[in-house]
């Protein structure tokens, strides 16, 4: 796990920022509405702005620390930083934004090479295309090759995935969980998606008209929000065993005929709320995915009920509390998940 420090007091205008966080973390979030000063803390540790006071520490390294003067320049911080809204160059093709960030490392402080990179996240395919010429989806996940091009000491990604459609998500969801177990770097990830929060974040911190209210577990966002108005979107990735079938832990999901080329793996997504939940092991039905699991959390709020169920891999459903109450669930209850095969959704 990575340590972050971040003290910050910053007055802009009426808006005061006054922010604590001290958690450890290999992905942080930052959770909060817009306007509640997440994108101006960001900012704040990338050396955009200067705080009028607090310290940032990441990782024993100290980029801001007003008691010493300590203000480290932008480009001594070294932190990527992947914002909503493509920042490529249009001039240049996907290689050559990849190499660029590259290029304005110091040799002795490369660890990734532009190739390294380009592999890792199996994007060969793209790299003589002009930026126009992607989908958002492609342009978001160029702009973390580049950010990653530089060898960098921190990520910092500011909404990296509210400007795309659910489809062009599930594959930058993978990606960027791929970072955090792979690369090893200590990654601030600013959200207002509870999905986004919740399948990539070991700890949040949630900010609220520039102070944050709360810190802990991912799940604690729950608390802040009307469960009424949120699904969650599960994200994962299987193996791909034929056309038909693929293997999501030890389960078997059918599919529909796809067409997968040589992949050997494939990213899904499922909504929580197209998931249906019984206590029986269902016979007669024409959905054709059962999963077998264990009730191991719930979340109530209102009349619905999020249920977090551990079926090799964890997964999210959403029922009533008239349906949660009816079949008398509680943590450890055995559960069997029905979904149809046209509510998995695969990468556009």
């Amino acid at each position: 796990m990575h340590s972050f420090k971040i003290q910050v007091f910053k007055k802009t205008g009426n808006f005061l920022l006054d922010i604590f966080i001290q958690q450890q973390a290999d992905i942080l979030g930052l959770y909060g509405v817009s306007g509640s000063g997440k994108t101006t803390l960001l900012n704040c540790v990338a050396g955009f702005q200067q705080p009028d006071s607090g310290k940032i520490e990441i990782d024993n390294q100290v980029f801001f620390d007003a008691s010493k003067n300590t203000n480290m320049l932008i480009e001594k911080r070294r932190l990527g930083y992947v914002s909503q809204f493509s920042t490529l160059f249009p001039n240049m093709s996907v290689n050559k934004n990849i190499s660029f960030g590259f290029d304005h490392t110091p040799k002795n402080e490369r660890i990734y090479s532009p190739a390294d990179i380009i592999s890792f996240l199996g994007i060969g395919h793209l790299i003589d295309r002009n930026i126009n010429g992607l989908s958002g989806g492609e342009k978001q996940l160029v702009s973390l090759a580049r950010a990653i091009a530089s060898s960098p000491k921190g990520l910092l990604l500011d909404e990296p995935l509210s400007s795309l459609d659910s489809r062009s998500k599930i594959g930058l969801i993978q990606k960027i969980r791929l970072i955090k177990t792979e690369l090893n770097i200590p990654i601030l990830y600013v959200s207002h998606s509870p999905s986004e929060i919740m399948f990539l974040c070991d700890q949040v911190s949630v900010i609220s008209k520039g102070n944050i209210i709360n810190s802990g577990k991912s799940s604690i966002i729950f608390n802040y929000d009307d469960l009424n108005n949120i699904d969650i979107e599960n994200f994962f990735e299987c193996e791909v065993i034929d056309s038909s079938n693929l293997k999501l832990a030890h389960q078997k999901i059918f599919i529909s005929n796809k067409i997968f080329d040589t992949q050997n793996k494939i990213p899904i997504s499922l909504n929580s709320s197209d998931i249906i939940v019984s206590t029986n092991n269902p016979a007669g039905i024409s959905a054709q995915n059962v999963f077998y699991g264990k009730l191991i959390d719930y979340f109530v709020s209102g009349n619905s009920v999020l249920i977090l169920s551990d079926i090799g891999e964890e997964i999210w459903s959403k029922i009533t509390l008239d349906s949660f109450n009816r079949l008398k669930l509680s943590k450890g209850s055995d559960i069997y998940l029905i979904i149809k095969t046209s509510n998995i959704n695969f990468q556009n």
